[in-house]
């Protein structure tokens, strides 16, 4: 309800007209935006706080603690897999349907990112064997 409820706050900050998604922002289904105003209810502050201070700060620290702990290019690569794991957590937890494009599109950077593990982990092993042959 979180997520819907702050999907809800930036649809009125941008202007979204459309207010039937407003009930899961408005526990008594009464929210209606103003034409010059946002009529944002007290439940929607929580949510709000939460949507961008919590999860902004656990995104940051975990990116901290991967750039300290792995290499740069590899913390980088796998800023698309957020794309992947959006659309399977709109699936788990809102129940939302998952059209071709997106599985597809999952499928693929997840394929990408698998190619990119193993890349990494086998270039050493590559490297010995080459300088191995070389002697």
């Amino acid at each position: 309800a979180a997520a819907a409820s702050a999907s809800a706050v930036m649809d009125a900050l941008l202007g979204d007209t459309d207010t039937s998604h407003w009930q899961y922002l408005c526990a008594d289904h009464g929210c209606r935006m103003k034409t010059a105003t946002l009529d944002l209810p007290l439940e929607a502050v929580g949510p709000l706080v939460y949507a961008v201070l919590v999860t902004s700060a656990l995104c940051y620290s975990l990116i901290t603690f991967a750039n300290k702990n792995a290499a740069t290019s590899t913390v980088t690569a796998f800023w698309p897999w957020q794309v992947a794991v959006a659309i399977l957590l709109s699936y788990v937890v809102l129940g939302d349907r998952i059209s071709a494009g997106q599985g597809g599109g999952a499928v693929m950077i997840t394929a990408g990112l698998v190619l990119l593990v193993l890349s990494v982990r086998l270039e050493p092993v590559k490297l010995r064997q080459l300088q191995r042959a070389r002697r």
